[in-house]
C-alpha cells in the first residue's frame, strides 16, 4: 500500500517562474513554449492573477479553426530523426497566423486552483474527479506561485 506523505499543496508544488499574460501574442506564446520546452504555461492578466492555461495543443487548434494546415502526417515521415513536429508545427501557426491574436484568444480558462495549505490529499482527488493533467497553487492573495501534476504526486507516495 502506498501512502501521501505530503500533508498540504504546498509541499507538493513545483514553483513556477515565467508565466505568459493575455495580452502576449501567438507567435511570442509559441516562442516562449518552444524556447522553454513546455507543453503548457499558466496565463496571468496584468495584476498575475492566474485567468487560463495555454497549451501547445490550444494553439494548434486554434490554427486549424482559422482554417489553416499545420505539419501534416504524410509530411511527418520525410522529417529527420529527432526533429520536433510540434515545434516544426507550433512555428507554422506563429508565422501563419494573425498576429493580433493573444493568448487570451486561445487559451484554456476552466482550470482548476488550490490553495497552499490545501490538504494533500484534497489536491489528489480533485486531479482524478476533474480529469485534468495539473492544478494551480495560488497564495493568500490569489497570486499563482505553483503547480502540480501527476509527477508530483508521485514523489509523495512512500510504501507503507
Amino acid at each position: 500500500m502506498l501512502t501521501l506523505e505530503a500533508k498540504t499543496a504546498r509541499e507538493m508544488m513545483v514553483p513556477l517562474g515565467s508565466t505568459l499574460r493575455r495580452e502576449t501574442t501567438i507567435d511570442a506564446c509559441t516562442a516562449f513554449l518552444i524556447e522553454e520546452g513546455l507543453h503548457f504555461a499558466p496565463v496571468a492578466d496584468a495584476n498575475g492573477q492566474l485567468v487560463g492555461v495555454l497549451s501547445r495543443i490550444d494553439v494548434l487548434r486554434f490554427e486549424r479553426s482559422c482554417g489553416r494546415q499545420v505539419v501534416s502526417d504524410e509530411d511527418r515521415v520525410w522529417f529527420a530523426p529527432g526533429v520536433d513536429l510540434d515545434d516544426l508545427a507550433l512555428i507554422e501557426c506563429a508565422q501563419n497566423c494573425v498576429h493580433e491574436h493573444t493568448a487570451a484568444d486561445f487559451m484554456s480558462a476552466d482550470i482548476q486552483k488550490v490553495s497552499l495549505d490545501s490538504p494533500a490529499q484534497v489536491v489528489v482527488n480533485a486531479l482524478f474527479e476533474n480529469d485534468v493533467n495539473q492544478i494551480y497553487v495560488l497564495d493568500e492573495v490569489g497570486q499563482l506561485v505553483g503547480m502540480i501534476g501527476m509527477t508530483e504526486v508521485l514523489r509523495h507516495l512512500t510504501p507503507g
